[in-house]
């Protein structure tokens, strides 16, 4: 239960957190440099991406949290 408890909380709160650090170094990045826009473009296009990838993964750790408690209770 310990072990499920603490990837909980991994799931929770670092790996999105972690997530958001990253779209923010990413899009301070974008704004920081004069690139031409090609180069622009692809790098949103990963940010969006990574975007995406994080509000999967939102998803399924509340799937997952939902589990934890309905096991919790029986």
């Amino acid at each position: 239960m310990e072990v499920a408890i603490y990837h909980l909380f991994l799931s929770v709160f670092v790996f999105p957190i972690l997530g958001i650090l990253i779209i923010a170094w990413v899009v301070r990045r974008l704004a920081g440099k004069g690139k031409s826009s090609r180069v622009n473009q692809d790098e949103m296009r990963i940010v969006q991406d990574v975007n995406r990838g994080l509000e999967r993964m939102e998803k399924r750790v509340e799937t997952l949290e939902t589990l934890l408690l309905d096991r919790a209770k029986e």
